[in-house]
């Protein structure tokens, strides 16, 4: 046993097999994948054929079944892994980056302005937090992504907006 696989010595077949929890592969399967999902296991594909790790015609065969894809399941069925094994694309450093810089924003305009006015200049730093947030999390599907990013650039005014005041007091002090 390990984690949610359990493998043993199948007698009938004489070979050692690995049987998951369907449950959470299921669930793995169903996920739907973005283009930037495809774009990264086209690319790898591409490497591989440039290694020779591949045929040409073997990934002719493979780059229009990852193109058809819609879920992981049937991305992982396009390149003949198990769908527990499947990565797909990672976070971009730059929306990392977007996210920062919406913070700062935030923070900027909270110490620059006084009372409501503050929440109106907070508005391009929150669109950049909700854009980096929705970025961020390409495993979910649209709605839950959109809420996500919008709940989350609305709590941050919270943090940022303590941090500005702060910054806003020590200046005035001066």
């Amino acid at each position: 046993m390990r984690a949610q696989q359990m493998s043993y010595f199948d007698r009938n077949t004489c070979e050692p097999t690995v049987v998951e929890d369907a449950r959470r592969a299921a669930a793995i399967a169903q996920r739907l994948i973005t283009e930037r999902d495809k774009e990264h296991v086209l690319a790898t594909i591409a490497a591989q054929v440039a290694a020779g790790q591949m045929a040409p015609d073997e990934m002719a065969d493979v780059t229009v079944a990852v193109q058809a894809a819609r879920t992981r399941g049937e991305l992982a069925d396009a390149l003949k892994i198990r769908v527990t094994d499947l990565k797909v694309a990672p976070p971009r450093s730059g929306d990392l980056w977007l996210l920062a810089t919406a913070f700062v924003l935030m923070v900027v305009a909270t110490s620059a302005a006084e009372g409501g006015r503050s929440f109106l200049m907070m508005l391009p730093g929150l669109l950049l937090m909700a854009t980096a947030v929705y970025r961020l999390n390409p495993h979910l599907e649209r709605g839950p992504r959109v809420v996500l990013a919008v709940l989350t650039a609305l709590v941050a005014i919270c943090p940022a907006g303590v941090l500005g005041g702060a910054i806003q007091v020590e200046i005035l002090h001066r």
